[in-house]
């Protein structure tokens, strides 16, 4: 390599960078303790709404199969034209998360109220 080479790779390399301190490793060391306890929590409470939308598809399937296999005409004013499930306050990543698994089940997840208060989200069958 030449000169002018060593030169401008040195350039580009920059300072070498300061070993990290002992407050440092140990902020590091709590940030991706962190980082893994919020993932075991998103990881629950995904599969806790998971398991209400099963619940709630199951419910919407067999609904329609006695829809089906019934000749009584009135079966159908028995029942319930919206199915709904109320989830507590949350914000908006987990209305977000509510949605992509209510999509999953073909189901729709509806947030009320106004943009920055929405409190919870109802499903109810597409």
């Amino acid at each position: 390599m030449d000169l002018l080479g060593s030169i401008i790779g040195k350039m580009d390399s920059g300072p070498p960078r300061p070993k990290p301190t002992a407050a440092q490793l140990r902020a590091r060391k709590m940030q991706e303790a962190q980082q893994k306890e919020e993932e075991k929590r998103r990881e629950h409470y995904s599969n806790k709404i998971r398991r209400k939308m099963e619940t709630i598809r199951k419910y919407v399937d067999e609904e329609q199969k006695r829809l089906a296999e019934s000749e009584d005409p009135e079966v159908c004013e028995r029942i319930e034209p919206l199915i709904k499930y109320n989830f507590h306050p949350m914000d908006a990543v987990w209305r977000k998360i509510v949605a992509d698994i209510a999509e999953e089940f073909d189901l729709v997840a509806v947030a009320l109220g106004p943009r920055d208060a929405r409190n919870w989200s109802s499903d109810k069958k597409k």
